[in-house]
């Protein structure tokens, strides 16, 4: 178990949470708004929002 869990915002920056991930080596993240749980976002979905809302031309 870990001491301290890292929690997101409903606000935050998803970069932000996407650096995270890759430097913690988490795969996901609870999401809260004034204490409250308001859900869990995982690399999955930040994977998928890239497919969905970003051009990628990486080897273009």
């Amino acid at each position: 178990m870990t001491p301290r869990v890292l929690t997101a915002s409903v606000d935050t920056d998803v970069r932000y949470i996407a650096r995270l991930f890759a430097e913690q080596h988490i795969g996901a993240m609870p999401v809260a708004k004034e204490g409250e749980l308001k859900g869990i976002i995982t690399r999955s979905d930040l994977l998928g929002a890239v497919m969905r809302h970003y051009g990628l031309e990486l080897w273009a």
